[in-house]
């Protein structure tokens, strides 16, 4: 098709239903190309035969939380020292939970790894969680915080 002089004449021109198909493939091209093709990234392996494809630098499975049959009373000093993605305490109404295996979980993604290891009562009770969250952290509970 020609070439318009003006916008105004070319969208009269454009389908709109075109613009929406043509839109959709153009996001699923670079859906596809971000995960599949990134630098560095390798490529999915097909399986071989009947065997599942082994994962190539997997990391091995987080170990799933047990909680403690008996409560400790830590200070904060010791719950400062766990504050990293592979080990994560947090403080919570002076309650301390290993949420460790919840990072990953996480609904807000990262942002629970700007608190691990300190007292997270203040951005624990925003208005970012619903009620239902301390029924989730509850299950992490691992003892107090000493006075």
């Amino acid at each position: 098709f020609a070439r318009p002089k003006d916008m105004d004449s070319f969208l009269e021109q454009v389908d709109i239903s075109t613009v929406i198909i043509y839109g959709a493939i153009s996001i699923l091209v670079v859906y596809l190309v971000s995960t599949y093709l990134m630098p560095g990234k390798p490529a999915p392996a097909k399986p071989a035969g009947n065997k599942p494809a082994a994962k190539a630098a997997a990391k091995p499975p987080k170990k799933k939380f047990t909680p403690p049959t008996e409560f400790k009373k830590f200070t904060v000093s010791e719950v400062a020292k766990h504050s990293s993605r592979d080990d994560a305490w947090i403080i919570v109404d002076d309650k301390v939970y290993d949420v460790t295996s919840y990072v990953e979980e996480h609904m807000g993604g990262d942002a629970i790894l700007n608190y691990v290891g300190t007292d997270t009562t203040r951005a624990f009770r925003g208005d970012q969680h619903p009620d239902k969250v301390q029924q989730i952290l509850d299950q992490f509970y691992i003892g107090d915080i000493q006075k």
